[in-house]
C-alpha cells in the first residue's frame, strides 16, 4: 500500500468533478489493489475520511473516501480508458481512423475502428462482422489492449461513479454533459459504463444528455435504430429514422425519416417527414398526436389511432382501438384497416373501408 498527494488531473476534469477534486488536493490518497481494500473493508480497518485510490480497478483508477472503517462513500471518480477520437480521417500519430465500425464502411489494413467502447485493427481490408455487441470478428480485426496500447490510440476521462464493492463493478457513471450509463448485473450482459462512447463528441456530432436505459436528448445527423431501452426513445433532434428499437414508448422526437419496425409502447407526438409504418405495440398503446408527411400503415397496436395530422393514408393496419379524430387539413384516405372500433371523423368519400362508423 503507497500514499502519496492526488496529482493535478485539472486538465482532463469536467466541471463538475473539478471543484471536488481541488478540495482533495489536499488530501492524502492512499493506493491500494481492489483485494487489499477489501481486506481492509471485512477487518473494519480503513481510515475515516481518506481517500483511497484502487490502482486496479476502472482502466486507471477508482478514487473513492472511506466514510467509516468499513464503509466506502457511495460515489467516487474513474479514471477511465475511451477511444482517442471519433472522427474519420488520420490523427497526429499516424493513425487511421473510420469511426464506429459498420456495414456499410470500408477499410484498409491497419485501420482503427470502434465497437463496444474499444478500438480494434483491421487485419485484412474487410470489414468483416460483429461476433456480438462488443466484439469484431477475430479474422478481420484485432482488439488494442487497453493495458498495452502504445499509439495513442485511447485518452484518459474522468468520471463521477457509483461502485459494488462487494459484487465489483461500476454500477452507474456520469458525465458533466448529462451522459449517464447504468448497469443492471440481473438485466445487462454488459456493463453499459464500459461500453458507453463517451468520447463520441469529438466526432463533430453532439453527445448530451443520454441515459443508456433509454435513449434521450440526442441531436444527430443519423438514424435511432436496433437500440434496447428499458426506458423511452423520447426528445430526439436527428436526420434519419428511428427503427427497430424495443423500448417503452417514442415519443415527443423530431425527425426526417420513417419510425418504423419498433417493439414498443406508446407512439406518441412525433414529428416526422416519412410514414409511421410496421411497429408493434403489445400492450394497450396508442398511436396519438403525430404530425407526419406520409402514411400510417401496417401497424399492430391494441390502442387507438387518433389525433394524428399526416399527409399520407391510414391503411393495412390492425388495432383494437378506434381510428379517429385526424386533425389534418388535407384529405386522408382509410382503407385496409381491420379493427374492432370505430373509424371516424374523416370526410366520407375519403374513407374506404366498408366497415365503418363514418362520421
Amino acid at each position: 500500500m503507497k500514499c502519496n498527494k492526488l496529482l493535478n488531473y485539472g486538465p482532463i476534469i469536467n466541471n463538475y468533478a473539478g471543484k471536488l477534486l481541488n478540495i482533495m488536493k489536499t488530501q492524502i490518497i492512499i493506493e491500494t489493489t481492489y483485494s487489499a481494500l477489501m481486506s481492509l473493508i471485512s477487518t473494519d480497518s480503513l481510515q475515516a475520511g481518506s481517500f483511497y485510490k484502487v490502482t486496479d480497478r476502472g482502466d486507471r483508477w477508482l478514487l473513492f473516501q472511506a466514510v467509516s472503517t468499513n464503509q466506502m462513500a457511495p460515489e467516487g471518480f474513474r479514471l477511465m480508458l475511451c477511444p482517442a477520437t471519433y472522427a474519420v480521417g488520420a490523427d497526429a500519430f499516424s493513425n487511421n481512423w473510420i469511426g464506429v465500425r459498420n456495414e456499410t464502411k470500408t477499410a484498409l489494413v491497419n485501420d482503427l475502428a470502434i465497437w463496444g467502447g474499444k478500438v480494434w485493427k483491421n487485419l485484412t481490408g474487410d470489414i468483416g462482422i460483429t461476433d456480438d455487441d462488443i466484439t469484431l470478428d477475430s479474422t478481420n480485426w484485432a482488439e488494442i489492449p487497453k493495458a498495452s496500447f502504445s499509439n495513442h490510440e485511447y485518452i484518459e476521462m474522468l468520471f463521477v461513479c457509483q461502485y459494488d464493492w462487494i459484487n465489483d463493478y461500476v454500477v452507474s457513471q456520469f458525465d458533466s454533459d448529462g451522459n449517464t450509463a447504468f448497469y443492471n448485473a440481473d438485466h445487462d450482459s454488459y456493463n453499459n459504463c464500459d461500453i458507453t462512447d463517451w468520447n463520441w463528441g469529438t466526432s463533430g456530432y453532439l453527445f448530451f444528455g443520454n441515459k443508456v436505459r433509454g435513449c434521450y436528448n440526442n441531436s444527430n445527423a443519423g438514424d435511432i435504430y436496433s437500440n434496447t431501452c428499458d426506458e423511452y426513445i423520447s426528445h430526439n433532434y436527428n436526420n434519419g429514422g428511428i427503427y427497430e428499437n424495443h423500448c417503452l414508448s417514442i415519443s415527443e422526437n423530431r425527425n426526417n425519416g420513417e419510425i418504423y419496425g419498433n417493439i414498443c409502447g406508446d407512439i406518441l407526438t412525433n414529428s416526422n417527414n416519412e410514414s409511421i409504418a410496421n411497429n408493434l405495440l403489445p400492450k394497450n398503446s396508442h398511436i396519438r398526436n403525430n404530425s407526419n408527411a406520409g402514411a400510417i400503415a401496417q401497424n399492430k397496436n391494441n390502442g387507438s389511432i387518433e389525433q394524428n395530422s399526416h399527409l399520407g393514408a391510414i391503411l393495412h393496419n390492425l388495432n383494437n382501438g378506434d381510428i379517429i379524430n385526424v386533425s389534418s387539413t388535407d384529405p386522408i384516405s382509410v382503407f385496409y384497416n381491420v379493427n374492432n372500433g370505430m373509424i371516424s371523423g374523416f370526410k366520407t368519400n375519403n374513407v374506404e373501408d366498408t366497415t365503418v362508423d363514418k362520421v
